[in-house]
């Protein structure tokens, strides 16, 4: 009897796994999610911040860093606006976030780092959306209600 190597059948399920994970980050779901103002989210946080707690979701507003020194490769303080006239109002203070361990195991794999999305990149000053995941502050309260952080998924620092 026969062995057959199963190198070549190895391969093929490493492609139909990258062709599954291809698909999976252009699916017409994600195409259809709703994009929120940082005045909804700032309003849905004073309503009910527990019902933002473990959410991810699409914001637009404009990015912009405080007048302070920002060591380059480290993340800095970003605050995020609304998009017309960024600096007036209230604002998101954005965190680095979590980042998928295998989407960035992949990022360094020739040829499926061309079909992989890039980390999301911060562009300050420009209005732009982002996805963000809101977390409860561990062991923190504001008042009555938990401390939540907006943490910007998947950061470039």
């Amino acid at each position: 009897m026969m062995r057959m190597p199963c190198v070549p059948l190895r391969r093929a399920a490493g492609l139909v796994l990258i062709a599954g994970l291809a698909t999976s980050f252009m699916s017409p779901a994600a195409q259809r999610e709703s994009i929120y103002a940082v005045q909804q989210v700032l309003q849905g946080l004073t309503r009910d911040p527990r019902a933002w707690i473990g959410r991810a979701v699409l914001v637009r507003g404009t990015a912009v860093q405080p007048p302070i020194g920002c060591t380059p490769g480290q993340w800095c303080s970003v605050a995020l606006f609304k998009t017309q006239r960024p600096r007036s109002g209230p604002a998101l203070l954005l965190e680095p976030g979590p980042s998928d361990p295998l989407v960035a195991r992949l990022r360094h794999v020739p040829l499926v780092d061309q079909m992989l999305p890039g980390p999301q990149r911060v562009r300050l000053s420009t209005p732009a959306v982002y996805r963000l995941l809101f977390q409860a502050v561990p062991g923190v309260s504001c008042g009555p209600s938990p401390c939540v952080n907006a943490l910007l998924v998947d950061p470039a620092i």
